[in-house]
């Protein structure tokens, strides 16, 4: 009997190990707009950079020319792709974390300092 079971428990994870490839390296499709989504999710249009640094700076109540050192990077966030917005206004730092798809706001905040 433990015999048995041990082989379907090999069976088993040899399967699963076999199978794990194929799901990591899920195919991508690009969405033209700097924006890749897996293959299995219907193809949205993602929002730009510049669109993504408008929402926060809206948000933060500032301009750009009240902006300093303004970075945009499109990441990833448990499997989402997101936009990591930072700027200087003065002595203050904004960061934000903005869904790449529909522009939400899913983070910020702001610390005064160096």
């Amino acid at each position: 009997m433990m015999k048995k079971m041990f082989a379907a428990a090999v069976i088993t994870v040899m399967t699963m190990s076999a199978a794990l490839p194929v799901f990591a390296a899920a195919p991508v499709q690009a969405t033209g707009r700097g924006c890749q989504q897996p293959a299995a999710v219907a193809v949205q249009e993602c929002i730009t950079k510049d669109d993504a640094l408008q929402i926060a700076m809206d948000h933060a109540g500032v301009t750009k020319k009240d902006v300093t050192w303004p970075k945009v990077k499109l990441d990833y966030d448990d499997g989402w792709q997101i936009y990591e917005v930072e700027f200087h206004v003065g002595w203050t730092e904004y960061n934000y974390d903005i869904d790449a798809i529909s522009g939400q706001i899913l983070s910020f905040e702001s610390d005064w300092g160096d």
